[in-house]
């Protein structure tokens, strides 16, 4: 990397910290990774600072941009200037000293690097792989939560690579084409943005897309519960429920595009077919509720007591029974005193 894009990648890995530790979109698992990233940053800062004071600070700078692979042929080539030059047909000491004070800085340079191994900062030199299907929704999902300013600095970090892997110093077709399958994923995120921000409620619409899975769940939870109590509970809005109607339906198109699903409280996705209604929020206060049951606005009072007549007419058929029972008595009394 120049200067300018370490300084770059610095910046952009101080923003993703900052917001996975403190922000919206908190992660600690992500922080740590991010925070080692940093020490890497900050270790290759220091070493060009020390590159600066080499007897040959250019070419300290030099060896030290270079890959595995291309330090090691470097190696090779100053060794053989050296043995020409001191052992050939061809004996120049001026050409053996510069090619001592070289091999010199090409083995400082790999102790240097051995001991960023040992510490953890940089991993062990591997042949680079194209990116698999995985790694390019990981990478997808990773640059989804990035604000536009480091979005734009992502790019122009792997248009860099992309030029130096296929014109510059270290030619390398694997890398250019993990650099271009990246440039292509960015583009692709660029593009959805776009199209968010055209839409009817483009801040709510691209804050939801740069959230994580779970906010993403909460939210439309949330959203869910404003409609059902807007539209069929005991502090009905029309407006309340027509805002909440928007954002469910701006909630579905993200899950569309990350190809999920809302999911219950139990962890179970949710059926979405019929769960919001076309409503009515315009004229009068009716809302249909959405378990298919009409709501007309009307509560039966539980307290009113019953008509008075229908009490009567109880007391009455109460009285009537009490009444035949004494005629009967009477009978039997009579008709004993008769015999």
């Amino acid at each position: 990397m120049s200067q300018g894009d370490l300084a770059a990648r610095e910046k952009n890995l101080r923003a993703q910290f900052k917001d996975a530790t403190t922000g919206p979109h908190k992660d600690l698992g992500k922080a740590a990774e991010l925070k080692a990233q940093l020490g890497v940053v900050n270790s290759e800062k220091s070493a060009r600072k020390n590159a600066t004071h080499a007897p040959n600070p250019e070419y300290a700078r030099h060896t030290h941009k270079l890959g595995a692979a291309g330090l090691q042929g470097e190696k090779a080539r100053q060794q053989e200037r050296l043995q020409e030059a001191t052992t050939g047909v061809a004996t120049d000491p001026k050409v053996a000293k510069d090619a001592r004070q070289k091999l010199s800085l090409i083995q400082k340079e790999e102790r240097a690097r051995a001991a960023e191994v040992r510490r953890g900062n940089l991993p062990v030199a591997q042949p680079a792989k194209p990116l698999s299907p995985e790694q390019k929704q990981k990478y997808a999902k990773d640059i989804r939560g990035l604000s536009d300013k480091d979005l734009a600095a992502r790019k122009k970090h792997n248009e860099a690579t992309l030029k130096d892997a296929t014109h510059g110093a270290h030619k390398d077709p694997i890398v250019a084409e993990r650099a271009k399958a990246k440039l292509n994923v960015i583009a692709k995120e660029m593009k959805v943005r776009e199209g968010l921000k055209k839409g009817p409620d483009a801040s709510y619409a691209l804050k939801q897309h740069r959230a994580p899975d779970a906010g993403l769940q909460r939210e439309y939870a949330r959203q869910q519960e404003r409609f059902e109590e807007a539209s069929s509970g005991d502090f009905r809005d029309p407006k309340v429920a027509r805002d909440a109607k928007a954002k469910l339906a701006i909630l579905m198109e993200e899950f569309d595009l990350r190809g999920l699903a809302p999911e219950a409280e139990d962890g179970t996705s949710v059926d979405t077919e019929g769960d919001v209604v076309d409503v009515d929020v315009g004229g009068t206060n009716e809302v249909e509720d959405t378990n298919g049951v009409e709501d007309t606005n009307e509560v039966e009072d539980t307290n009113e007591v019953e008509d008075t007549e229908e009490v009567n007419a109880e007391l009455s058929k109460m009285l009537t029974g009490l009444g035949l029972q004494v005629d009967a008595a009477s009978a039997f009394l009579h008709q004993e005193f008769a015999d």
